[in-house]
Formats: C-alpha cells, structure tokens, sequence
C-alpha cells in the first residue's frame, strides 16, 4: 500500500474524533468521514491493508451522522 493511506489516517487522528469501526472477525471497515479503510485481524492489532475509496460512494461525511 502506499504511505499516504496510513499519514491520512494518523494526520485525522486525535483525541475526541470518532471513528466508525465495521467488522466480521476478520476483516473490518473504517469510516472517519471523507475516507474509509480496510484492516485485517492480525492477532492483538489490526492490520492497515488498503484506502476503500469505493465506499465513499455509500457514505461520505459526519461519523457522527453514519
């Protein structure tokens, strides 16, 4: 994957924000508004694999509205 998916991440990140965290024990999906990721279950962490800029077709905007 490319730097810029985990920076993009970690520059929104802060004390306070929410996140929305969608997951089937494997895999997840993460909304933090205007961009969603995948992760996969590696253990005690969850893995970045890859941006989901597909899913903003579904929803983009507030965490707090999804």
């Amino acid at each position: 994957y490319n730097p810029r998916e985990w920076q993009y991440i970690m520059d929104w990140a802060e004390v306070g924000k929410t996140a929305v965290f969608c997951h089937n024990g494997g895999e997840s999906e993460t909304c933090i508004g205007n961009y969603w990721y995948q992760t996969g279950n590696g253990g005690e962490w969850w893995n970045l694999t890859h941006g989901e800029p597909f899913l903003l077709r579904s929803y983009c905007g507030s965490t707090d509205k999804l």
